[in-house]
């Protein structure tokens, strides 16, 4: 088995201080991730953005792995995927070097459950202070 990896990403507060449910957004290619969570009392928003994304899908709490929830609030890789190499086998011949670039996420959040994308690629969104939810 290969181990996963870590990506340096960790959520900026422990999911047990979000102040509401996970925010999911698709758009065309993109996948937004939204948390919204107290610092010492106030409303903080963050989150992550997807490109690229080539497939998604969610485990509520209760069917994570151990393995999933030993990465507890952080983003990671998880390598030797056979959720990605089953997208990439049902790609047709031709376009199947496009999917290169592909790496399989994966965050478990607390109380909620698992994000696993299959995308390009990730960035961490901008820090807002606000009043949410």
């Amino acid at each position: 088995m290969i181990p996963n990896i870590e990506t340096g990403y960790s959520i900026p507060e422990p999911s047990t201080a979000f102040l509401s449910e996970v925010k999911v957004e698709v758009s065309g290619p993109s996948m937004t991730l939204r948390f919204d969570y107290d610092r010492n009392g106030d409303a903080f928003r963050s989150g992550l953005r997807f490109n690229g994304v080539r497939g998604y899908r969610f485990r509520a709490d209760i069917h994570c792995t151990a393995e999933l929830i030993a990465f507890f609030d952080k983003l990671i890789e998880i390598r030797g995927s056979a959720w990605l190499a089953e997208l990439i086998a049902a790609m047709p011949d031709d376009l199947k070097s496009s999917a290169r670039t592909a790496h399989h996420f994966a965050i478990y959040i607390d109380s909620t459950g698992c994000f696993e994308v299959i995308a390009n690629g990730w960035e961490a969104m901008k820090e807002e202070m606000g009043t949410w939810p």
